[in-house]
């Protein structure tokens, strides 16, 4: 059978577009590969030692990497991980004055940031809520800036008492982690709370006397706790150490009791 022209035609167009085809297949091929390779040069080579800078491992991690590891989900887990009894044991402790071996870290018991942080809440909600009552009564608005004022007073407490501790023990010898000197100024501010009830009396010398308890109370429950790893460890600090716990209790009164009332 003889082939019409056009049939030729379109057979070998079909044979062109074929052609095409692959070779605008093979293009982009190419084109994937540059881009992977490029992709691979620009992707940063693992450092050995990077698995360990999330808790401070890698030279590279400094101390990005340790804050990092810190406050990780993982790493704060276990600190809010805490029963009831646990809890009221350490708040009991801290009301009563009694050295809590649940606190100590040389006895192996785990500290939490669960009792601190709700038991400094509570204490700042508390303390703002007295301050504007007892300012009312004495003709001033409500000032809902006392509050912010509680939250620096109350946090800034346990930062720098938690963090100073534990940078102490660190140089002295001492068996105390930072999350068990954070427990240990948390636990020292419940007896803060039910005083906070008198402030809202509008009288300046039961204000005073109302934060002054509750201040020495949190600085016999530290004494209680702090000083006898420090008598053991650095007895030749003992005196200073007693000075710092002392001044800071101080601080924490004149503080609270000159900003809000």
């Amino acid at each position: 059978m003889a082939m019409h022209p056009s049939d030729s035609n379109d057979f070998s167009w079909g044979s062109d577009a074929l052609l095409a085809g692959q070779d605008t297949s093979r293009l982009l091929a190419g084109v994937e590969d540059v881009e992977r390779q490029q992709a691979a040069q620009r992707k940063p080579q693992q450092d050995p030692g990077a698995a360990g800078v999330g808790v401070g491992g890698g030279d590279d991690g400094g101390v990005l990497g340790v804050l990092m590891g810190c406050l990780s989900m993982g790493s704060l887990k276990p600190f809010f991980n805490v029963n009831d009894a646990d809890v009221y044991d350490r708040i009991l402790h801290g009301l009563l004055v009694r050295r809590g071996p649940l606190l100590t870290a040389a006895e192996g018991q785990t500290a939490d940031l669960y009792g601190p942080i709700w038991c400094s809440a509570t204490l700042i909600f508390m303390l703002a809520a007295a301050a504007n009552i007892s300012g009312l009564e004495s003709g001033r608005g409500p000032d809902f800036r006392l509050a912010l004022s509680g939250v620096g007073i109350v946090y800034g407490y346990m930062l720098v008492g938690g963090f100073g501790l534990w940078a102490a023990g660190k140089a002295w010898g001492l068996e105390l982690s930072l999350a068990h000197t954070l427990c240990l100024y948390g636990y020292s501010l419940v007896g803060f709370v039910p005083m906070a009830l008198l402030t809202a009396i509008p009288y300046g010398i039961v204000q005073w006397v109302a934060l002054l308890v509750p201040a020495i109370v949190g600085g016999g429950f530290l004494y209680l706790n702090v000083m006898p790893a420090v008598r053991e460890k650095a007895p030749a600090v003992a005196m200073t150490v007693l000075a710092c716990l002392g001044g800071l209790q101080v601080a924490l009164w004149l503080a609270l009791s000159l900003a809000l009332y």
